[in-house]
């Protein structure tokens, strides 16, 4: 392993519902990694209460800018102090023979801000294909019991800036613009990235994703064979409301779903027509854009 694997955490980024928890939950099943900071590094960034924050760093950012530009940050927000608060933080848990991890949909729309406090940090983003993403993060606008944070103002999940403009009455249309938006951002700072991966190919290729993305820490992955089935389908046939997530984390990484009850509806061929042909095209150049350094 590298000397100074402590100054290098690795950060998970990319949409919710994209594969970021399913990505996190690998790599924290591997030798010589950490995930200290939970859920989702609330606390540690100061993303509470979650959609409109208030707690520093990053909250009190988001304050400062009456929540116009959501959850985004650039480097022209950096700020000493800010780095020396985070850093602190990490100071307190570190291990010097693991690696830190941590997994922040947030982050998604704060790519350059990231890298001005943690310049030798590694950044891997996940994406999904935008009718599969879309449908799961419909359910987060139905009511159910482990549904978890509502939506706030129309809107549930990552903000990108001018989020505000971005809320419809037509969801659908709604959910394409946070799609579209959270993912350009992704796009536009692929340099600073390390690994734009898909959600789908993570499930199908485990162990050799894993194995790239732990091999700049001379981390040898552990050798369990994963079996994952994507959930790329869904919008196809319907599904119950309860996040796979959930089920992941009180099963392992296989779930039942035989006789799946039918809670949310398949999409209609003219839903998935629209988010084709709002979406489509990015979906393309991003798939032209995968790849992962070791």
């Amino acid at each position: 392993m590298t000397n100074n694997i402590q100054n290098q955490p690795l950060f998970i980024v990319g949409l919710q519902k994209s594969g970021t928890t399913l990505l996190n939950r690998l790599l924290s099943d591997q030798p010589y990694t950490i995930d200290p900071f939970k859920p989702e590094g609330r606390y540690f960034w100061g993303d509470n209460p979650p959609f409109s924050p208030s707690l520093p760093p990053c909250g009190r950012m988001y304050q400062a800018h009456n929540g116009k530009n959501g959850h985004y940050l650039s480097e022209a927000d950096f700020v000493s102090a800010d780095q020396d608060l985070l850093i602190h933080k990490i100071d307190q848990v570190k291990d010097g023979y693991k690696v830190l991890i941590n997994k922040n949909p947030y982050n998604s729309v704060r790519i350059k801000w990231l890298k001005s406090i943690f310049p030798e940090s590694r950044i891997i983003a996940i994406i999904r294909n935008p009718v599969s993403n879309i449908f799961s993060l419909k359910k987060k606008f139905i009511p159910h019991k482990h549904m978890g944070l509502p939506p706030e103002k129309g809107w549930w999940g990552v903000k990108p800036k001018n989020w505000e403009s971005l809320v419809s009455d037509d969801l659908i249309e709604q959910l394409c613009n946070q799609w579209l938006h959270v993912n350009k951002v992704l796009l536009e700072n692929a340099v600073l990235l390390n690994g734009l991966i898909d959600y789908r190919d993570l499930c199908i290729n485990t162990l050799n994703t894993i194995q790239k993305i732990l091999a700049p820490y001379k981390i040898r992955a552990s050798k369990k064979s994963y079996q994952i089935s994507h959930q790329d389908s869904e919008f196809k046939y319907g599904s119950r409301l309860l996040s796979k997530n959930k089920e992941y984390s009180s099963q392992g990484f296989q779930i039942n779903l035989a006789d799946e009850a039918i809670e949310i509806p398949a999409f209609t061929e003219a839903q998935v027509k629209k988010i084709n042909n709002l979406c489509g095209a990015t979906w393309d150049l991003m798939k032209n854009k995968f790849f992962l350094n070791e």
